[in-house]
């Protein structure tokens, strides 16, 4: 069976193979959409076919339609019985009759398999959309630096799982050295060339990474070069494979499997009840929403723009978007560079980070601390003691009280054995006994007994 696979991969090169009824099909996947990941998927289970009939494509093609059909249905129903999903089945089941299609299997030999239908309970898979917040709570959860970075990545541009693995360090190395805050993200069809999925429908558009992201991304990226001896090479991909069997792993994606662990693993360290309904695509909806929602002007992003952002096809001409001035590296593609950024500076409108809340008791409490210190007062000292008098924690309004209180004794002089007096009162308090100790940020002095 290897000896067949082996024959398979040398008689078959790009979108070429020496197997007449392997060409038919390659030919009708390059009139549709040329897509590397159609391609990549129905050699797979060519081979899979291969595997089990042991037969080579040109010999399955010979084949009768009933002797076929049999072979056909006893593949699906062996993927069913090894746990494999339904919905892997439907489709191993269409790029099948696809392939035999087009080797003339059609009209009085169109082939007769049975449907492999889904229940509504296992139809959709669950999905989990994280805000904003939880999405910056699970980079901070996440396992390593890269990971981080890689969640935030996703969250404020909604890149797509294999685009975002796509992409390498050249494709936003000079907005990065320049000190961009929001760092344009090119997507582009040769991106395929290292992910086939990574430029769907092959439609070329851009997004950007936010400033949330941006700081996440260059702290993992100096990690990396500290690591890589300083240099990082344009050709490196962004965010490349941990994987020690992997040769030159600075130029290999991360695995499709590989990142959806990460982030599930990161929305559990997190908190997130919901966490295994998390992965790539959950982030692509946060990001949706944040488009979705009024900008910091109170304005609301022009549907076009948002649908851009998207990488969805838009109605009429995307003319306006593409022209001189912002070159992709690597491919023929280029954008104009006003609409850039005329779009950078809507993108920036975007809220992706929460706003502080402002407390008023926090702010009046930071400014009472900071006046007791000018009466020689520790605030934390006595907030301890008294905590520890009462055995309880003191909320804002008693810890401010406290203070009041003990400053209010140092005024009277109440309070041992210290008091605060001009420059002209000093020599009679120390011809009384009292002892210099500092002079205060009012040009007051803090006198003892």
């Amino acid at each position: 069976m290897k000896a067949r696979m082996a024959d398979l991969e040398t008689k078959t090169s790009g979108w070429t193979s020496e197997y007449s009824s392997v060409q038919r099909i390659l030919n009708y996947l390059a009139r549709k959409t040329k897509s590397e990941a159609s391609k990549r998927l129905m050699l797979d289970i060519i081979y899979n076919i291969m595997r089990f009939s042991g037969k080579n494509p040109d010999e399955l093609v010979e084949m009768e339609k009933d002797e076929v059909e049999d072979l056909v249905h006893n593949y699906l129903d062996g993927l069913e019985k090894r746990g494999v999903s339904r919905s892997r089945v439907r489709t191993e089941r269409t790029f099948i009759i696809l392939f035999f299609r087009e080797n003339g299997y059609k009209h009085a030999k169109e082939l007769e398999i049975t449907h492999y239908s889904l229940s509504a309970r296992v139809r959709f898979k669950p999905q989990y959309v994280p805000t904003m917040e939880e999405a910056i709570k699970m980079a901070d959860a996440a396992p390593n630096l890269k990971a981080g970075a890689a969640i935030l990545c996703l969250a404020t541009s909604g890149l797509r799982n294999a685009t975002l693995r796509a992409l390498t360090y050249g494709d936003v190395k000079a907005e990065l050295e320049e000190g961009k805050e929001t760092v344009f993200v090119p997507v582009y069809p040769e991106m395929k060339k290292r992910v086939p999925n990574a430029c769907k429908n092959n439609i070329p558009y851009y997004t950007f990474f936010a400033p949330v992201a941006v700081r996440r991304l260059k702290s993992y990226l100096e990690q990396r070069r500290e690591r890589q001896d300083g240099i990082i090479e344009d050709n490196e991909i962004l965010f490349c494979t941990d994987d020690k069997k992997v040769k030159d792993r600075r130029y290999s994606p991360l695995t499709k499997n590989y990142l959806t662990r990460i982030l599930k693993q990161s929305a559990r360290n997190a908190g997130i009840t919901q966490w295994n309904d998390i992965d790539a695509h959950s982030l692509r909806k946060t990001f949706e929403e944040v488009l979705d929602k009024p900008l910091i002007d109170g304005m609301r992003l022009d549907i076009k723009v948002r649908e851009f952002l998207m990488g969805h096809i838009l109605t009429g001409s995307q003319d306006p978007y593409f022209g001189s001035g912002v070159k992709v590296q690597g491919s023929a593609i280029s954008f104009n560079k006003i609409k850039v950024e005329e779009m950078r500076k809507d993108y920036s409108k975007l809220t992706f980070e929460p706003k502080p809340v402002f407390k008023k008791e926090e702010a009046v409490l930071e400014a009472i601390r900071k006046f007791a210190e000018a009466f020689g007062i520790d605030p934390m000292r006595i907030k301890i003691e008294k905590q520890k008098e009462l055995g309880k924690e003191l909320n804002a309004d008693e810890e401010i009280e406290l203070i009041q209180n003990e400053i209010k004794k140092m005024r009277e002089g109440e309070r041992d054995p210290q008091r605060i007096v001009k420059e002209e009162e000093l020599e009679k308090y120390l011809s009384d006994g009292w002892h210099f100790v500092s002079v205060l940020p009012s040009q007051r002095i803090l006198i003892r007994r």
